[in-house]
């Protein structure tokens, strides 16, 4: 998720990360109060993952992964499995808002008519940015044209390119290349993580740790091989700001 936000910074692409109170206006200021006061875990819900301001009108975006299941593994059609989630990514967010209107809005009339459901129909179909073992969604592949699209038009003199449609073949490669790095990367990382509880259980908080303390550093030696030697300065001391000067 933070990677599709800093590509869409890098383009130029408008598009919030976590937007909390989209939702909020509908909500009478009882209900938004007694909302505010449950912690974040149980607020996540009602908090869409991307806002997509560029189209008309805005629409929405939520991040999920694939999982390889007895039902996936069926699927002869090649994408089949991929488009089912992208419509079970629109289902559970019109679920969620279901349930959150009838526990802080009162609402007890028909399924998907409350006043949060209401609100979500005006984005349209909340769009599925979605990972998995054999490949993305279509909605992933559109996010990449459009945030290339927005960057060649930004950029593409600076590029140095022909025009604005070979820096967008540039562009959308280079984006692909990332996104595909970061999912085999993470993949392994959590088969790792997997694995380091099957053996020693959930008791290993130390190692937990250790391999925060080295996702961090292979953050910041990323940073470095991309920027060069500008130096980290700012943030908290823990990797997670950089800032070149």
């Amino acid at each position: 998720m933070h990677l599709l936000c800093a590509l869409a910074t890098d383009a130029g692409y408008d598009m919030p990360m976590e937007p909390e109170g989209i939702f909020l206006s509908a909500m009478a200021q009882a209900a938004r109060a007694a909302f505010r006061s449950r912690s974040l875990g149980e607020r996540r819900g009602l908090i869409p993952d991307f806002v997509l301001k560029r189209l008309n009108p805005p629409g929405l975006g939520d991040v999920k992964c694939q999982r390889v299941t007895k039902e996936v593994r069926k699927c002869n059609v090649p994408g089949q499995a991929m488009k089912r989630r992208e419509v079970q990514v629109d289902y559970a967010m019109r679920v969620k808002l279901h349930k959150y209107d009838r526990e802080y809005c009162g609402w007890r009339g028909a399924r998907f008519g409350g006043p949060l459901c209401t609100k979500l129909g005006e984005f349209g179909r909340v769009k599925g940015f979605i990972f998995g073992p054999w490949g993305v969604s279509a909605d992933l592949k559109w996010l990449v044209n459009q945030m290339a699209t927005a960057k060649a038009a930004k950029s593409w003199r600076l590029s140095g390119a022909r025009n604005a449609s070979d820096a967008k073949r540039v562009f959308a490669a280079t984006m692909r290349r990332r996104i595909g790095v970061t999912m085999v990367r993470e993949q392994a990382r959590l088969k790792f993580d997997r694995i380091e509880i099957m053996l020693n259980g959930n008791r290993s908080h130390a190692a937990a740790q250790f391999h925060g303390q080295q996702n961090m550093q292979q953050d910041q030696e990323d940073y470095y091989n991309r920027h060069g030697p500008q130096g980290f300065s700012g943030g908290r001391g823990d990797g997670r700001r950089y800032r070149g000067r």
